[in-house]
Order: structure tokens, then sequence, then C-alpha cells
């Protein structure tokens, strides 16, 4: 989702599936807002070093629903597992994440960054 305080849009039914993931170094799975700020601004969207610089705002007009992760491995992962962040008044639904496996070193943190997220979680 973008930054800023105009436009809307939808996010719906969108399925990650069979992916092999190796020695990603930030995030291999980010689902959340944009992370762009523009080149000399202190910008209105998220940090590229989020969650080190914690600025990352959501907001509620992109509603984002129905995310399936299915059958997804990821090996040697070196600063965190990922982030799923969503607004609080306009939380992700429907997500569905089934036989993902992350492992690493994780130096930044050992769990997802995970908010506003109403997800079925199996085998993972």
């Amino acid at each position: 989702t973008n930054p800023g305080d105009s436009g809307s849009g939808i996010i719906n039914n969108i399925t990650y599936s069979n992916l092999e993931v190796d020695r990603s170094i930030w995030y291999p799975i980010w689902i959340g807002p944009q992370q762009q700020r523009q080149p000399g601004t202190a910008g209105t969207g998220c940090s590229f070093f989020y969650p080190i610089v914690d600025k990352c705002p959501t907001q509620p007009r992109v509603p984002i629903t129905n995310v399936r992760l299915l059958n997804i491995n990821m090996k040697n992962g070196l600063l965190l597992p990922g982030v799923f962040l969503c607004n609080e008044t306009n939380p992700c639904t429907g997500f569905e994440i089934d036989n993902v496996q992350n492992s690493g070193r994780f130096l930044v943190q050992d769990d997802y960054v995970c908010e506003n997220v109403e997800a079925i979680v199996t085998n993972s």
C-alpha cells in the first residue's frame, strides 16, 4: 500500500506458491506498506531499514484480503524472517499460510513482524 492521504485500491486473491528462497538478506516476505522514501527527502513511506528504524506508517485505504502463501521454503536468511504489517482500522483478513518454512541467522529479530493480520497458519 502507498503512504499518504489520497487514493484507493484493492489487493485481493493473491497466491504465492511453490517457492524456494536461499540466502535472503532482508525480507523474503513483505506484505504491508510500500517501502519507499524519495531520495533526499524525509518522505512519508516506510523506511527500508524497518524495523531497525521504527517508522512504517500504515493506512486503511487499500484493503489486503485473501492472500495465500503455500509450500514456501526459505533458508539461510540473514536479518529477519519477514513482515506482515497491516492497518489497525482495516486489518488484513483471509490470509492462509500453509507449509511455509523459514530458517536463518536472523540477526535483527527471530520472528516475523506481524501486526493487524487475521490468518490461518498450518504446517508452518
